[in-house]
């Protein structure tokens, strides 16, 4: 039986997640959230990434078992990032927020499940924060929701809130950091791959050239990451261990060409901050919150603190789902997606598919750099859940020929890391009879082997 003190403390913190906190930081972070969502889908609009990801390819990668999502064929893609973009500007500006937040939110997940070529960490970040902000009172200030009167205008939120944002980036830099005790990352070979492109660059070549370099910034940054949220919870170094973040993040971005994802974490990072430095920046007209008294404390809801437990065990346990299966993670993609592992590999392959009528015995060779972008070709070789799906797809092709009765043969070879090339596939089954395995390892992906010329 839990004690009258046990009780009184268990009051004690619940009535503590609903205490009122400036809300100056959720109101920054819906605007900034809503800007970039917006320079995200004029991205999509003006790079050729929407045409060449989403409308061009013949087959697009579904997340498996929900192969009914799939792209618009057309234009119609191009209207679907469109009434996104008129969804961020709504979250941005809070006009019809929740409208405009919960039809973000759904879409965001559409496209985020329909190609798997796409659905990266950073990806996988706006997912969170999109949903979250569904739920979140982000419009009770600086809004023309409280403009129009739609909801009545509040200095504060619950301390609940800003905890949660605390936690989902918290999670994300920490389990960074722990993914990056691996020797590829600390040895600096991952970024020296990654800054190739800067090594002859006019101005910066004699940072980015130098053989050290990668090394000092592989291991600056799991240290960053390491201590950035213990820094960034301890108000005496909070502000400081904000700007650091903030040199960091603007490095990535020039270096990496990560895309808007460190302006992201820059935005998250906000609710580590003192409330009231967070208003004094961003809203220096707004009244302060002097004293609690003055404020309407809001009414505890077990039933939600026990929604946000669940949410964060699921957040804690999911990247840590790799470990049950017994090969590398980064070579077999089993338990990959979804647990920040920033950065971690290089993949090149290439891959070709062996039809054989069992009929017949007539074969036919299916080469994926004829029917695919080079980069996509690229995923289908170095990805098992995209080799399986194409290997069904062929089946499928095949059995609308008239050939009902085939099998689908992967060969091909895969290099992590700019090491030696293996196969990553057992060329040997077929893949048109296996089933998917969700929750097992699938027998017909190989061991990584490093063979000695890569300890070299």
């Amino acid at each position: 039986m839990i004690s009258a003190e046990g009780r009184k403390q268990q009051i004690s913190w619940k009535k503590k997640a609903f205490s009122p906190v400036d809300n100056s930081a959720l109101t920054a972070f819906r605007i900034i959230f809503g800007f970039l969502m917006l320079v995200l889908c004029t991205q999509l609009f003006l790079s050729g990434e929407l045409e060449e990801t989403y409308i061009k390819p013949s087959f697009t990668f579904s997340f498996i078992g929900l192969e009914f999502i799939k792209p618009f064929p057309g234009v119609g893609m191009y209207f679907f990032v469109g009434i996104m973009a008129v969804f961020a500007l709504m979250i941005m500006f809070a006009e019809r927020y929740r409208i405009g937040a919960t039809g973000f939110a759904i879409m965001w997940t559409l496209l985020y499940l329909m190609q798997k070529v796409n659905a990266n960490n950073f990806y996988y970040l706006v997912l969170l924060f999109s949903w979250i902000l569904v739920f979140m009172p982000a419009n009770r200030y600086f809004s023309f929701d409280t403009k129009r009167r739609r909801v009545h205008q509040s200095l504060s939120c619950s301390r609940w809130i800003p905890t949660l944002f605390i936690f989902q980036m918290s999670v994300m830099y920490l389990y960074t950091a722990f993914f990056w005790f691996n020797s590829d990352w600390l040895s600096g070979e991952l970024l020296n791959i990654k800054f190739s492109k800067l090594v002859t660059h006019s101005i910066l070549s004699g940072f980015y050239g130098n053989p050290a370099f990668p090394k000092i910034i592989s291991w600056g940054g799991l240290i960053s990451n390491l201590l950035i949220v213990p820094l960034l919870l301890w108000r005496r170094t909070a502000l400081i261990a904000f700007l650091f973040s903030l040199f960091i993040l603007l490095f990535s971005f020039i270096s990496l060409s990560p895309g808007i994802f460190p302006f992201l974490c820059i935005a998250g990072n906000l609710f580590f901050l003192d409330p009231q430095k967070v208003r004094s920046v961003f809203f220096p007209n707004k009244p302060p919150l002097y004293t609690i008294q003055h404020i309407q404390t809001h009414k505890v809801n077990n039933n939600l603190l026990v929604i946000l437990g669940i949410y964060m065990v699921i957040q804690i346990i999911l990247p840590l789902r790799s470990l049950f299966y017994p090969y590398n993670v980064l070579w077999s993609n089993e338990g990959y997606r979804m647990s920040w592992r920033f950065m971690l590999r290089a993949k090149d392959g290439h891959i070709s598919f062996k039809v054989v009528d069992n009929k017949s015995g007539n074969t036919w060779r299916i080469l994926t750099t004829e029917r695919f972008s080079l980069s996509h070709a690229q995923w289908i070789a170095t990805s098992p859940d995209l080799t399986w799906q194409y290997a069904q797809e062929l089946k499928s092709e095949f059995k609308k020929r008239g050939i009902n009765n085939v099998a689908v043969y992967a060969i091909g070879e895969v290099s992590l890391n700019g090491k030696t090339f293996l196969p990553l596939i057992d060329s040997t089954v077929n893949l048109a009879e296996v089933s998917w395995s969700y929750l097992s390892h699938s027998n017909w992906i190989l061991p990584f082997k490093s063979s000695s010329e890569d300890k070299h």
